[in-house]
C-alpha cells in the first residue's frame, strides 16, 4: 500500500513583510524562497494570508496584487479584503495558480489600501510542487 503523504509535495511558504503602505500601491516585492531563491518554475501559488499588524484603528480596505514581473508585466491575480484593528487576518487558499516558465520571469507582490492612512502587514504567500 502507497504512503499517501508521498504522493503530495511538501508546501513551501515564505514571508513578505510590508509596511508604510498608504493609498498609493507599494512598490513590487518577489516573491523568494528561503536563502533568498527564487521561485521556481515547477511551482504553483496555492494561496496567501494577509494580517494587518499596525497603524490606525478601523477597517481598512487592502488589495493584494501577484505580478508576473517586476516592473510591467501583468496582474495575474487580485483580491480586496476588509480588515478591522490590528491582528485582522484574511486571505485565500487552495489558488492552485501554475507558475510555469513560459509564463512567469518573477513572481512579485504588491499591496495597497484605501485609506491614505500608514499600516503594517505581513503576507504569507503559499507555494507548492507543480507535480502532484
Amino acid at each position: 500500500m502507497a504512503n499517501p503523504s508521498m504522493n503530495q509535495a511538501a508546501r513551501v511558504a515564505t514571508a513578505l513583510t510590508f509596511t508604510n503602505v498608504t493609498t498609493s500601491e507599494t512598490a513590487r516585492q518577489a516573491v523568494v524562497l528561503q536563502g533568498s531563491v527564487a521561485v521556481p518554475p515547477n511551482m504553483r501559488l496555492d494561496g496567501y494570508t494577509l494580517m494587518r499588524t499596525g497603524g490606525s484603528d478601523g477597517e481598512v480596505i487592502s488589495t493584494v496584487r501577484f505580478w508576473d514581473a517586476s516592473s510591467s508585466g501583468v496582474n495575474v491575480y487580485q483580491n480586496t479584503h476588509t480588515l478591522s484593528a490590528n491582528n485582522d487576518s484574511a486571505g485565500v487558499l487552495d489558488m492552485r495558480l501554475p507558475l510555469n516558465s513560459a509564463t512567469f520571469s518573477q513572481l512579485n507582490v504588491s499591496l495597497q489600501n484605501d485609506t491614505g492612512t500608514t499600516q503594517d502587514y505581513t503576507l504569507q504567500v503559499y507555494l507548492r510542487s507543480i507535480v502532484d
